[in-house]
């Protein structure tokens, strides 16, 4: 395997991550915001829960995403 193909396969398997950091930060996040509102029954917290675990999933897809970019762009 010559080192372009090495590379590229390396950016993909960056994209893959990224969008799978997302995802598995959407179900954690739904998780840890249901946790919230049966234990407080309070929607406002539950949506806070939400909204700030979710929002560290998609930073963290960007993050991993904007490296597979990163690869790509210097091969």
């Amino acid at each position: 395997m010559d080192a372009h193909a090495f590379f590229e396969a390396t950016g993909t398997a960056f994209e893959f991550a990224g969008v799978a950091a997302m995802a598995v930060g959407f179900v954690v996040a739904l998780v840890l915001a249901l946790v919230a509102w049966r234990r407080q029954r309070s929607g406002v917290a539950a949506f806070r829960t939400l909204r700030e675990s979710f929002g560290g999933g998609i930073l963290l897809g960007l993050e991993i995403l904007v490296a597979a970019d990163l690869v790509k762009t210097v091969t």
